[in-house]
């Protein structure tokens, strides 16, 4: 055991540092698509026509959204929404073990510059990670579903609807070519269809809307400090074999933990 190890371990053995635990995504699920819509929606002339579809977080008919120049002060707007993970073992992945590094250090810092809102580590975690020196890190590749969901109300509610809807669903082809570039590990998979038609009663005016699920591919990443509970306690052990006459002791490398 190198030195550095051994210290850590030491620092460890009062069983009061349990260690810390880091999640984090090669694609941030929701505000990826946010992101990507809010930047390339005003591209495609939907202005000229007076229609001003804000994109937020959540499914627009329950989250707040105003639109400037739409046909009321409630809509059209775009609500994007992480919906669910569909998680899956990839062979390779799964667990290792590594040393902290000048790469580790800078990916760290990646993350803590995002928005506070925007990853669930709090700084402290992090900056608490950055000084660390061995970690583990399980892997596996994830599948988020993203629901794009956009309605519309007003004299024109049906046809703005259907003019967003022709509009998010072009763009998302773009998105598949793109999200690769701009997050590095991330794939987008197409939705096999999706409902350009829903409306709703429920509001004081009929409501015209759309709804696409799109999946990004990805790889979601666990890293931990060693707790203290991964050391052992045991200074040393016999091993018997059954019916034979050979017999064998020592403590296997354990006297490196006292």
């Amino acid at each position: 055991m190198d030195t550095d190890l051994r210290e850590e371990e030491n620092r460890r053995r009062d069983g009061r540092d349990n260690g810390a635990i880091l999640i984090t995504y090669a694609v941030p699920p929701e505000d990826a698509v946010v992101d990507y819509l809010s930047l390339t929606l005003p591209l495609t002339g939907l202005i000229d026509r007076k229609i001003d579809a804000p994109i937020i977080h959540g499914h627009p008919l329950f989250t707040e959204g105003i639109s400037q120049l739409g046909t009321n002060s409630q809509f059209p707007k775009i609500g994007v929404e992480w919906v669910r993970d569909i998680p899956t073992q990839s062979l390779g992945l799964n667990e290792k073990h590594f040393k902290n590094s000048e790469e580790f250090s800078l990916f760290l810092n990646e993350i803590s510059k995002r928005e506070d809102s925007r990853r669930a580590a709090p700084k402290a975690l992090i900056d608490r990670f950055a000084k660390e020196t061995y970690f583990q890190e399980f892997s596996h590749h994830v599948e988020s579903e993203i629901a794009i969901v956009g309605f519309a109300s007003g004299h024109a509610g049906r046809k703005t609807a259907q003019w967003l809807f022709e509009t998010v669903h072009s763009l998302l082809l773009l998105m598949e070519n793109d999200l690769p570039i701009l997050y590095p590990g991330g794939r987008v998979l197409l939705p096999d269809s999706a409902e350009p038609n829903l409306n709703t009663q429920d509001f004081p005016e009929p409501l015209w809307g759309f709804e696409i699920s799109v999946r990004i591919v990805q790889i979601r990443s666990i890293f931990r400090t060693k707790p203290a509970f991964l050391f052992p306690d045991i200074k040393g052990f016999d091993v018997h074999l059954k019916g034979s006459r050979t017999r064998f002791e020592g403590n296997f490398g354990l006297s490196d933990y006292s």
